[in-house]
C-alpha cells in the first residue's frame, strides 16, 4: 500500500529503487534474528549495493515529475514510510520464517488475525 500511495508525488525510479532493498534487509535480519552467518563478500557486496543506492537517491534531482499538487502528509513523512516499506516486507519473511516451527493451524490464526487488524485499519483510514 505504501508504494502505491506514494507514487503521486516521489519518482518511481526511488520507489523502485527502494522496494529491492528488501534482499538485503532480509539478509541482516536473518543474521540478527536468525543467527545465520554472512560471509566477508557477501558484506562487502551489500554495502557497495547500498552505496549505490543512496547514491542515487541522494544525488538525484528533486523535481517531481507526478503531480503539481502537494501531498496530504509532508514529504519527509512519505520518505520515510517508502523506508519503512523494505523493513516491513523483510520482517514479515523472517517472521515467516520462524513460523515453520509451529503447526499449520497456529500459523493460520496468526495470519487471519494480522488480516483481520490490517483490514480493519484500512477500512478506517
Amino acid at each position: 500500500m505504501i508504494n502505491y500511495s506514494v507514487t503521486k508525488y516521489i519518482p518511481l525510479t526511488i520507489i523502485s529503487i527502494v522496494s529491492n532493498l528488501a534482499p538485503i534487509i532480509v539478509v541482516v535480519l536473518a543474521f540478527l534474528i536468525l543467527k545465520e552467518v554472512i560471509r566477508k563478500f557477501d558484506l562487502l557486496m551489500m554495502m557497495m549495493t547500498l552505496v549505490g543506492i543512496f547514491g542515487v537517491i541522494l544525488g538525484g534531482d528533486d523535481e517531481n515529475e507526478s503531480s503539481d499538487e502537494d501531498p496530504a502528509l509532508p514529504f519527509l513523512v512519505l520518505y520515510i514510510l517508502l523506508m519503512l516499506n523494505p523493513f516491513l516486507s523483510a520482517g514479515g519473511t523472517i517472521a515467516m520464517r520462524k513460523m515453520k516451527k509451529f503447526g499449520d493451524a497456529t500459523v493460520s490464526w496468526y495470519l487471519q488475525w494480522a488480516v483481520l487488524i490490517s483490514s480493519a485499519l484500512i477500512m478506517l483510514a
